[in-house]
């Protein structure tokens, strides 16, 4: 197929824009948190509007995963217990299970799949940001929201009748290109700018496809691509046994580990982390 561009299928652009405000609300509460003066009240307004992320997060704040201890029943109560930087988190899961939590027919992905693809890249890009010494919050959300651009790929294949699946035998990023012209790192690029993230979160998903080793080892833009050779396409973490056929030893190297061990304890830590949520969520 002819190199296109994700604005092509204006209609498929336009029924994810309509089908999800999650990525709104998030795209303003990450603007909010830059404001030292931010406003809780504000905050809680916000997510007032989103019923099912009012919900969510009622939900989370009284899990093991969240809880600051006691019921709480009201939302700014909620807010102010939890602080900004968590709601920010509270938000990215949210939107995992409202958007990543739907199967995806062309990619052949079930709901499962495409919810621990989003929550593990998040959880591991926060890791590895921690590990580095940056900010963990704006990783954590490059990491959920690295794969939004299948959903519109995927509205795209049913909007031209095209009920093929993606066999996995291929790259990802081919079949993409040989079906609707254009990858789900483009098509997540287009989504995030349209709902106003800032520049930050959009760069590393749209240069997401590459070898790590050619982005700058601690940038975002290397930590995703890392991340991506370590979760594999059905969200799951890469076996311990097979991170040497996933990983050189050069990439190792460049991503700042002494050995192997080292990788395979910070993949434990973010396995159990992602046991945790998986039980608040009951997913």
């Amino acid at each position: 197929m002819s190199r296109r561009s994700p604005e092509d299928f204006r209609h498929a652009v336009q029924k994810v824009e309509s089908l999800y405000s999650t990525p709104q609300v998030l795209a303003k509460a990450m603007r909010l948190l830059r404001d030292p003066d931010v406003d809780l009240g504000e905050v809680t307004e916000l997510i007032r509007h989103d019923a099912a992320l009012a919900a969510d997060l009622l939900h989370l704040s009284n899990s093991a995963l969240f809880s600051r201890g006691g019921e709480c029943a009201d939302l700014h109560l909620a807010v102010q217990r939890l602080g900004m930087r968590e709601v920010l988190r509270a938000i990215g899961l949210s939107l995992s299970k409202n958007v990543f939590g739907k199967g995806l027919v062309n990619y052949g992905i079930s709901a499962a799949q495409y919810w621990g693809l989003s929550v593990l890249a998040g959880l591991m890009m926060e890791a590895l940001a921690r590990r580095s010494q940056r900010e963990p919050e704006p990783a954590y959300l490059v990491g959920i929201l690295h794969a939004i651009g299948r959903v519109l790929i995927n509205e795209a294949l049913q909007e031209l009748g095209c009920r093929e699946r993606w066999p996995g035998t291929v790259p990802l990023e081919s079949w993409e290109l040989d079906h609707v012209g254009f990858t789900h790192a483009e098509a997540g690029a287009l989504l995030l700018m349209r709902w106003n993230f800032p520049e930050e979160i959009r760069q590393p998903i749209a240069s997401q496809l590459g070898p790590p080793t050619t982005a700058a080892s601690g940038s975002l833009t290397g930590m995703l691509r890392l991340t991506l050779a370590l979760v594999q396409p059905v969200g799951v973490l890469v076996p311990p046994e097979a991170l040497p056929l996933a990983l050189t030893q050069q990439t190792l190297i460049w991503a700042g580990f002494r050995n192997w061990d080292e990788l395979r304890q910070l993949m434990e830590a973010v396995q159990a982390s992602f046991d945790t949520v998986r039980a608040s969520f009951g997913m």
